[in-house]
C-alpha cells in the first residue's frame, strides 16, 4: 500500500509506502512527541500529527480505519470527520470517539482541511514495488 499526496489541482506531490498495519500522518516537526511516521512536506494546515490510518478489512474488502487526531477536519467525499485534538503524549486510539473514525477504502480521496493537501491510498500493483515511491520522502520508523 502507499499513501498518495496531491495538491489543490490535483498533481501527484509525494508517494509514501505503509508498511505497517498502523501509521500516522502528519506534517514535518523536530518534537520526538508529535512527529508523525509518515510527514507530508509543504504542509501549513495539516497538524503535525494528523492522521492515524490503522490496517481494517471489512467484510472482506481491504481498507484503513481513519482518526482524525489533529485540529482541522478532514473530508471524505460522503462526510466531514471532525478532528480530536489530541496533541501531544501517547498516541491512544482507544481513547478517540468515534465521530473522529471513518473507514477509508483503497482510491477514495481525503482533503485535510479546507485547503488541502488531499491524500489517498492505493495498492501497489504485483511486480511494482520499486515503483511510485519517492525515496527521498520523509517516512520515520
Amino acid at each position: 500500500w502507499v499513501l498518495v499526496v496531491e495538491d489543490n489541482g490535483g498533481q501527484e506531490r509525494e508517494v509514501f509506502r505503509i508498511g505497517e498495519p498502523l501509521v500516522t500522518v502528519g506534517r514535518n516537526t523536530e518534537n520526538p512527541a508529535l512527529r508523525a511516521s509518515i510527514a507530508i512536506s509543504d504542509a501549513p494546515h495539516v497538524s503535525r500529527r494528523q492522521l492515524a490510518l490503522l490496517w481494517e478489512e471489512r467484510d472482506g474488502a481491504p481498507g484503513f480505519k481513519l482518526f482524525n487526531l489533529g485540529l482541522n477536519s478532514v473530508h471524505l467525499p460522503s462526510r466531514d470527520v471532525p478532528g480530536a485534538r489530541v496533541g501531544r503524549g501517547e498516541l491512544n486510539l482507544g481513547s478517540i470517539g468515534e465521530e473522529h473514525t471513518a473507514w477509508l477504502p483503497p482510491g477514495v480521496p481525503l482533503r485535510i482541511g479546507e485547503h488541502g493537501p488531499t491524500v489517498r491510498i492505493e495498492e501497489i500493483p504485483p511486480g511494482q514495488d520499486e515503483i511510485m515511491v519517492d525515496p527521498d520522502a520523509t517516512v520515520f520508523d
